[in-house]
């Protein structure tokens, strides 16, 4: 009896180690900064610039799928995070503090999973 026992455990633990199988994917992403030069804010990822400037601030944003509660009462609409609202946020808040350039421009995706996003930005907010 022991033996039998002993066999269908180890059976178990033997067909319930399945490899998961992950497909392929490949991913390529852009964020278009052509609006915000528009208005003449200069925006770069690099941290060392060719034109003097005064450091106004760090700045930072985070932005995380959620959803907006209904006013009216009814139903709730899924607001979905993405890169560029991040930057969106970011600008704003530059050009609140009077900057009209940010440097050391970083936005990292700090997804836990596909289904909510989030991201988060930060650089330097500076004056040309």
């Amino acid at each position: 009896m022991k033996k039998i026992f002993t066999l269908l455990i180890v059976s178990v633990f033997i067909t319930s180690c399945g490899v998961m199988q992950l497909n392929y994917k490949a991913t390529t992403y852009s964020i278009d900064y052509s609006m915000y030069t528009k208005d003449d804010f200069f925006i770069t990822e690099s941290e060392s610039v060719g034109f003097e400037y005064v450091p106004v601030a760090s700045v930072g944003s985070s932005i995380e799928t959620g959803y907006l509660s209904s006013k009216d009462g009814g139903k709730n609409e899924k607001i979905y995070a993405t890169a560029e609202d991040a930057l969106a946020y970011l600008v704003v808040q530059s050009q609140r503090l009077g900057a009209n350039a940010l440097i050391g421009l970083k936005i990292i995706n700090t997804s836990v999973n596909q289904l909510f996003p989030s991201y988060s930005a930060s650089g330097m907010a500076v004056k040309k």
